[in-house]
Parts: C-alpha cells; structure tokens; sequence
C-alpha cells in the first residue's frame, strides 16, 4: 500500500528520473522475495546503468511495474511506447528508459507482490510468448546503433545472453513447434552482430563456455 509512496519519496529526494523496487514472488503456497545486488539508497547514473543492468542482470531490471517513472521520459526524441498487441512488452521498452533517465535510484525493499497463477502469460511458453521475447532481443544491438553507440559491447552481451537463454528454453522444452526455427533466426542475428563475444568485457567465463557448447 506504500509503494507509491516510498518511490515518490526516493525520485524527490535524490533528483533521479526513476525508481526500482523489489519485490516478492507470491505462489500459492510460498512466498519468496526477489533478491537485489544493489544497497538500498543507490543512485546510478545513466552512464552507468546499462553496465549495471548487465552485471546483476535481475529481473527487477527489465519488469515494467516495480518501477516509478518521470513522465518525460515517455516524450524524449525516441519517442518510447509500449509496443501494441506484444508479450514482454517490458523486454522492449526498460532499457530505452534507462538509457533515457539521467539517473535511477534504487530502493532495496520488496514493495510489490507478483503473484504467479498457473495460466499467466510467463507460466504459459508457447510460441508467440517465445517468438515476442526473440524480437524484442534483435533489437537491442539496432538501438544501440542508432541511439547509443558507446553502449554497443553492453548490448552485445545482453543479446547474447539472452539468446543462450531461449537456446536453453527450446532444449529444455521439445514441444514448442516453432522452437528450433526461432533458435535458427537468433543465431543468424548473432552471427550478424555479436561478433569477438569471447573478447566482450561483460562476459563472464562461464558465459563464454556457454557461448562455446
């Protein structure tokens, strides 16, 4: 009930364009809280907050509703909507936002409650929900190109991490019909954009040998 509140108060009092909260998981018959890397108070400016993203790497970075956003941010050049008619519609649009803020402050306590029913979208992967997050991915590396040049090796890793992601989604998952199709056009992408991944600055080991299988 204070949400709002703790979030309203965070953006005045340090001047940031957003705030992030954490949040709890709420399953039927548990309740487990969404960890953070960042202390509670941290102000992030935007020349840090991509790398930031891709160093913790929580959801709580990508989802749209934890967050308090300036409604500026919304009416920069680049103009940024939720796109119409798409699952992870968030996938999409969070990191222009950030890109966008001149800074966000993170408050460390779980003010939200995403409770998980057994027909959301996220509990439910079939093919449009696979197929949305694969073009929201290819996207990243365009962006970058055209609106953030200096942050083209962050977005590098970031699409390929989350491509290995889906790769380990299809595996673990053979009956999506379309699976092996989607996997096809991301490794093309990569191939297109992600090249030298094994020189990126952002790829942990364990990435790279992810990269490699």
């Amino acid at each position: 009930p204070d949400m709002c509140e703790k979030l309203l108060t965070a953006v005045e009092n340090s001047g940031a364009d957003m705030a992030v909260c954490s949040f709890y998981w709420e399953y039927s018959d548990r309740q487990e809280l969404q960890p953070m890397c960042i202390s509670d108070g941290t102000v992030v400016p935007q020349s840090e907050i991509l790398e930031t993203w891709a160093r913790c790497g929580g959801v709580e970075f990508v989802v749209a509703w934890n967050k308090l956003y300036r409604r500026e941010l919304f009416f920069t050049p680049e103009h940024i909507r939720y796109p119409v008619g798409r699952l992870h519609e968030d996938e999409f649009t969070t990191y222009r936002l950030f890109y966008a803020a001149k800074s966000v402050i993170f408050v460390n306590a779980p003010l939200y409650h995403y409770v998980q029913r057994g027909n959301s979208i996220m509990a439910n992967l079939g093919e449009r929900n696979i197929r949305d997050f694969a073009d929201a991915i290819q996207e990243y590396i365009p962006w970058a190109e055209r609106h953030a040049p200096g942050k083209r090796k962050v977005m590098e890793y970031m699409t390929m991490r989350n491509i290995l992601g889906i790769v380990i989604l299809n595996y673990e998952n053979q009956h999506f019909k379309h699976g092996q199709e989607i996997c096809g056009s991301l490794r093309k992408h990569a191939e297109k954009y992600v090249r030298n991944y094994m020189r990126n600055p952002y790829a942990s080991w364990k990435d790279k040998v992810k990269y490699l299988l």
